[in-house]
């Protein structure tokens, strides 16, 4: 199976709705930039000039993933961003979204148009956001100079793991565990290596 057919497959295997907006889509691209060149990756995506757009369908939805959408305008509010996604943007058209086609082509033409510039998003990674909680606990508990030491993948895990904890008991269980596993600069799921 090509490329083609592998994509053509996947649109037809949705919901009717879905499909019929994907292949809608599909029309557009091929329509706005023929030169687009159908790829298969994470799904059916399109290359043009570099990694240009792709589309995937859902069960309550159809999402139209630009790459570097982060560059483009967005004159009719359409575009999403993504969680911690600093560069990707997307329209997230639902069963009833009314689907606007110049709009559409004005996004795709725009997209093409910053690849073909040659221009680069800077690859750079979304920020740790501190919640205010754990600003107040780390201070209290004097895990500061601690907790900036870490990697940012391990701030990252315990940001999540503090986060999560649904009930006031589950969170002080958390913090005492991430308090000791930020003092030996571990994650909160790491176990010290012995010996």
């Amino acid at each position: 199976m090509n490329v083609t057919e592998k994509i053509l497959s996947r649109f037809h295997a949705a919901d009717p709705w879905a499909r019929d907006l994907c292949l809608l889509l599909r029309r557009l691209i091929r329509e706005e930039v023929p030169e687009a060149e159908e790829t298969w990756k994470w799904g059916p995506h399109w290359e043009y000039k570099g990694m240009f757009l792709g589309i995937w369908h859902f069960k309550h939805h159809v999402s139209m993933v630009f790459f570097k959408g982060a560059a483009l305008p967005d004159p009719a509010g359409l575009l999403q961003h993504g969680k911690d996604n600093a560069r990707n943007r997307m329209i997230k058209f639902e069963k009833d979204t009314l689907v606007v086609e110049s709009e559409i082509r004005d996004y795709i033409r725009a997209a093409a148009a910053f690849n073909a510039s040659g221009r680069e998003l800077p690859r750079t990674k979304p920020g740790l956001q501190l919640p205010e909680f754990m600003k107040v606990w780390l201070s209290h508990a004097g895990l500061d100079a601690a907790f900036e030491a870490l990697t940012p993948g391990r701030k990252r895990e315990h940001i999540q793991f503090l986060s999560s904890a649904k009930q006031p008991a589950t969170l002080e269980r958390r913090k005492q565990k991430s308090a000791m596993r930020i003092l030996r600069g571990l994650g909160p799921d790491e176990t010290p290596l012995s010996g």
